[in-house]
């Protein structure tokens, strides 16, 4: 059977592909946690899971590499805590193909929440569903500020599919020998995952299946002093956005009390101009970075796609002398949520007050703050302009270990922190799906139609779209580019009939999109 590929996108920024339509809600996730504090330290860890939903249901927690099944029952008014059985749930090390990673099913649609905590070294992260997965990353990591410590940058890859073949091009030596900017590959099931360490930073670093699959990965460091050397380090950690889910502008909020945050973006793209304001501040080519350490405001704008983690630096360099270095990667400025039930911390078994202060950050579109309620009450007093872009709020707002309800009926974005003596968490609360069946008439020139087809096809594939196509951009699994066709109006042709038979990436550039579809290329015989 031949097929045409009929799709709508909601257009928000000429970089931003598929997440904004699927959300952070979802029913089917997959988490994989990453090595900490050496366990001969600190007591034991423990790994827990939050779920939260707006339905009563079930969750279940699988290992797909070795058949462990936990299932569990939820409320709808309830975030539930899930305490995963005492045993170590990372790799030690670096390159080795370990049994590790976990799935996450739900039987309601959710928001997951993943925290590894320990004794002073406590680190978090929203899980991605597996819509917003992907099957190319750049990698967003950290390196210590004290390298005397040898405690390592590091990023673990986690497999959502059997036969995974996957291609790794580090920016570092890793403590397996890999050598910088030298690729090479490893094969992994579901379910398993494969960790890379180095004393270097690994930001940077270029992740892929090869053959399409779905991965997730996971950056940060073994554990890290931030902006503050000698100063006490912590473990980093954090789940990454793929490379098709990046945004041009930003709002850069420091965490309330801890005086400046350090701010580390990450191009996507050669010749990616940054600026703050109407400063520009550096321009970067794919897989270089820029630290900033700000401590008031700002907005962040970019001429390309970008990826943007937010620190906090060490305790004994931020102003509360409370919290040790954690990460946290911000979504852009425009991904909003509605409502969102989420439970700020206290601690752990190991240690009940960890955290003895808990704040929300809030950004939102200034017209809308007046709507936007906590725990049923008006926080809109709470509120200030972005200085000189008044059309933005941002708030924060100091709050109980409790669980929450956040209610914004306009839109707002929202991630919540806690520190304590030597310790912190950090997790952004998500953003939601656009309702593509709600689109008015003034929205029509925001969306994007395509037709794309057929698909298999032994030669010609004709693409339709609502708008003039720049480019249209035919890659390999390796990521070769292999044909450019030029300059259309609203269809095109583009002949593959003399490629082998397999599998081929479309990249269909128009002035307000860019659409990725995989083509299946028959033999001709």
């Amino acid at each position: 059977m031949k097929n045409i590929l009929i799709g709508l996108l909601l257009f928000i920024s000429p970089l931003i592909l598929s997440a904004q339509e699927y959300g952070t809600k979802g029913t089917e996730f997959w988490l994989a946690y990453m090595e900490n504090l050496s366990l001969a330290l600190n007591g034991p860890p423990q790994f827990s899971i939050y779920v939260s939903s707006n339905s009563a249901g079930t969750a279940t927690v699988t290992a797909p590499a070795t058949g462990l099944t936990l299932d569990f029952n939820y409320t709808e008014d309830e975030v539930l805590e899930i305490v995963l059985p005492d045993a170590i749930y990372y790799g030690e090390g670096s390159e080795d193909v370990e049994n590790l990673g976990l799935k996450i099913t739900t039987s309601t649609p959710s928001n997951v929440y993943a925290v590894h905590y320990r004794l002073f070294f406590s680190e978090s992260t929203i899980v991605f569903p597996v819509e917003i997965l992907d099957e190319a990353y750049i990698v967003s990591a950290a390196v210590n500020d004290s390298p005397a410590s040898g405690a390592p940058s590091s990023f673990v890859v986690l497999a959502t599919e059997d036969n995974t073949e996957i291609e790794i091009i580090p920016s570092a030596l890793t403590f397996g020998l890999r050598p910088a900017n030298v690729p090479f590959t490893i094969n992994l099931n579901a379910g398993q995952t494969y960790q890379v360490q180095a004393t270097e930073d690994l930001t940077g670093t270029a992740v892929r299946s090869t053959n399409g699959n779905k991965i997730a990965v996971f950056g940060g460091a073994r554990q890290a002093v931030v902006a503050c050397n000698g100063a006490a380090d912590n473990h980093l950690y954090d789940q990454l956005l793929p490379g098709s889910v990046s945004a041009q502008d930003y709002a850069l909020i420091p965490f309330q009390g801890q005086g400046a945050s350090l701010f580390k973006i990450l191009a996507l793209e050669d010749d990616t101009e940054l600026s703050i304001g109407d400063q520009v501040i550096t321009t970067l080519d794919q897989g270089e970075s820029f630290e900033g350490l700000y401590s008031e405001a700002q907005m962040l704008s970019a001429n390309k796609g970008v990826h943007v983690m937010q620190f906090n630096p060490a305790q004994e360099c931020n102003d509360s002398e409370l919290g040790d270095p954690n990460m946290l990667q911000l979504f852009s400025r425009d991904y909003w949520l509605k409502e969102v039930r989420f439970r700020a911390l206290d601690g752990f078994a190991g240690s009940t007050n960890a955290f003895s202060i808990r704040y929300l950050t809030l950004l939102s579109e200034s017209e809308n703050v007046n709507n936007i309620t906590l725990d049923g009450q008006d926080i809109s007093n709470s509120f200030q302009p972005f200085p000189d872009e008044s059309e933005y709020s941002y708030a924060r707002i100091e709050i109980s270990a409790s669980t929450h309800f956040l209610n914004a009926p306009g839109g707002v974005q929202a991630y919540t922190y806690g520190f304590g003596d030597f310790d912190a968490y950090t997790f952004h609360l998500g953003f939601e799906a656009e309702d593509l069946t709600a689109v008015n008439e003034t929205d029509h020139q925001h969306q994007v139609y395509y037709q794309i087809g057929p698909n298999p096809t032994e030669g010609f594939v004709n693409i339709q779209l609502n708008q003039a196509i720049e480019k249209v951009e035919v890659f390999d699994l390796k990521g070769r580019l292999l044909k450019t066709v030029e300059s259309f109006d609203e269809d095109a042709v583009v002949d593959i009939s003399s490629f082998t038979a397999g599998l081929y990436i479309f990249k269909i550039k128009s002035e307000n999109s860019l659409i990725v579809e995989k083509i299946v290329k028959q033999s001709n015989e």
